[in-house]
């Protein structure tokens, strides 16, 4: 009986640190990356979903399309505001960093807008095909 009790405190403990503490320790670990590398993390979300989409189910893929829309929408403000730098900036050292900082911001905002638009596509296929199981 004791052995029984122990095999089960110890499948009930593996439940436990499994599905409950293994993902609170994570996401506390993501809300204490710096923004550079939690973005780097996103970026490398992205890319393994555009090489495997099946290893992702409908709920991942809508949770990285928010994140796409949300990464898309701040790099667009973030251009915007670096534009409007430019133009009441006067020292000529200082508009060229304006300058690389829009080449940058306008890339990011590509690539986002980018990753927004192929995950939009694909949650509008998983709908269409989801619909025949029904």
């Amino acid at each position: 009986m004791k052995t029984f009790l122990i095999i089960v405190l110890g499948i009930g403990g593996l439940y436990l640190l499994a599905f409950y503490v293994w993902p609170w320790a994570f996401s506390l670990y993501l809300r204490c990356l710096s923004e550079r590398n939690l973005e780097a993390y996103f970026i490398k979300l992205y890319r393994r979903y555009k090489d495997r989409p099946r290893d992702f189910n409908d709920n991942e893929v809508c949770n990285i399309h928010k994140i796409a829309q949300t990464s898309c929408e701040v790099w667009n403000e973030a251009k915007e505001a670096a534009q409007q730098e430019l133009t009441q900036e006067k020292d000529v050292h200082l508009l060229e960093d304006i300058r690389r900082d829009i080449v940058y911001c306008s890339q990011k905002f590509e690539f986002w807008c980018g990753a927004r638009d192929t995950l939009q596509q694909e949650i509008k296929r998983r709908e269409y095909f989801n619909s025949f199981r029904n």
